[in-house]
C-alpha cells in the first residue's frame, strides 16, 4: 500500500525504495512504483513474460524517449525501473531534450533526435549492439519507421525491439508495407 500523497517526501522516497527492492522481480508491481508512462495492466504482464528470462543477464538496453517533456530534470523513471529490474545490465536512454543530468550508475543518456541517422549511428558506435530496444519516443510514423530501419539491425541475435504498444498495433501494417518495399 502506497503512502498518502500528503506524506513527507522523505517517507515517500523511502517507501518507494523498499517497495522497488521487494518487487524487483515483478514488472507489473514495479511499473506503478516508478510513475511509469505505461499502464501496468497493459504492459506489465507482456514485459514480464518476455523480459523475465533475461532479467539477470548482462544486457545493453536502449529506451528511446525519457519523458518529462522539455524539463531537463524531469523524466527518467522508466530508466530507473529498468535499472532495478535488470540488475546486471547497462541502461541507455535517448531523448531529443538534454536529460544528461538524470544519468547515474548504469544509466547513460544521449541527446538527439531518433530521426537523425548520423546521431543514431554514433550512439551505436559508442555502445555497440543492443539486446533490448524500447521505442517510446516520437509518435510520428516517419520517425518510427526510420528508427526501426536503422536500429533493428543493431540488435544482437535474439534481441527484442519493442515499440510502445498502442503505436505498434495501429501502425504495424504501414510499417510492414514500408519495410517490404
Amino acid at each position: 500500500m502506497l503512502l498518502a500523497k500528503n506524506s513527507t517526501p522523505f517517507l515517500q522516497k523511502l517507501q518507494r525504495q523498499v517497495m522497488s527492492f521487494l518487487y524487483r522481480n515483478d514488472l507489473q508491481k514495479l511499473l506503478p512504483l516508478y510513475s511509469s508512462k505505461w499502464n501496468p495492466h497493459l504492459f506489465g504482464q507482456h514485459y514480464q513474460e518476455h523480459f523475465a528470462p533475461l532479467r539477470n543477464k548482462n544486457l545493453k538496453i536502449l529506451e528511446i524517449g525519457i519523458g518529462g517533456y522539455d524539463e531537463p530534470y524531469s523524466g527518467g523513471d522508466s530508466l530507473r525501473m529498468w535499472k532495478q529490474y535488470f540488475p546486471n545490465s547497462m541502461i541507455y536512454g535517448m531523448d531529443i531534450v538534454d536529460k544528461k543530468v538524470l544519468e547515474e550508475d548504469r544509466i547513460k543518456i544521449f541527446q538527439g533526435s531518433q530521426d537523425d541517422e548520423i546521431f543514431l549511428n554514433k550512439v551505436v558506435a559508442e555502445t555497440g549492439k543492443f539486446d533490448i530496444i524500447i521505442d517510446d519516443g516520437s509518435h510520428r510514423n516517419d520517425h518510427v519507421i526510420k528508427t526501426f530501419k536503422i536500429l533493428f539491425p543493431e540488435l544482437n541475435h535474439g534481441g527484442i525491439y519493442r515499440r510502445y504498444t498502442y503505436i505498434l498495433y495501429t501502425k504495424l501494417r504501414e510499417l510492414v508495407k514500408v519495410l517490404q518495399g
